[in-house]
């Protein structure tokens, strides 16, 4: 494991159990079904346990495989740069819209090119978070 990955590792660590304590401290109303902090906790739970368990697995890896991996940090850096075009995008268009773009695009990238299940996975996932958060959780998406 490279330097710049272990500390990128850490970092998600600390940010993952922070964002779990953050999390638990927030008010309950009832059952945990029901509590504000129920999402924030399972997204931080697994942001904690996965990559502790890559931090784990990458050092025990030989390192003989240094040089390898570098297409994927291209990758990653061009998806974090759609990131801010997502959140203007977001304000004028809301959700569903900007989301099937930013999906669409980032699919792409990581494919390295633009199949017809694209749009196809874009859609039924923004259906299926859609119907997730308005009907079932009851929080009105932007």
């Amino acid at each position: 494991m490279r330097r710049g990955e272990f500390i990128f590792t850490v970092v998600l660590i600390i940010g993952g159990a922070a964002g779990l304590v953050y999390s638990l401290l927030l008010p309950s109303h009832g059952t945990i079904a029901l509590s504000p902090g129920l999402f924030p906790g399972v997204v931080s739970s697994l942001l904690l346990i996965l990559n502790s368990i890559y931090l784990f697995s990458g050092l025990k890896k030989n390192n003989s495989s240094r040089g390898k991996g570098d297409g994927v940090n291209r990758n990653l850096l061009l998806i974090l740069s759609f990131f801010p075009g997502y959140l203007l995008l977001l304000y004028y268009f809301h959700f569903i819209i900007s989301s099937f773009i930013f999906l669409v695009l980032t699919m792409t990238v990581l494919y390295k090119k633009f199949y017809w299940k694209t749009p196809v996975l874009s859609g039924l996932t923004i259906v299926v978070v859609y119907y997730l958060f308005s009907s079932i959780l009851n929080v009105q998406l932007p």
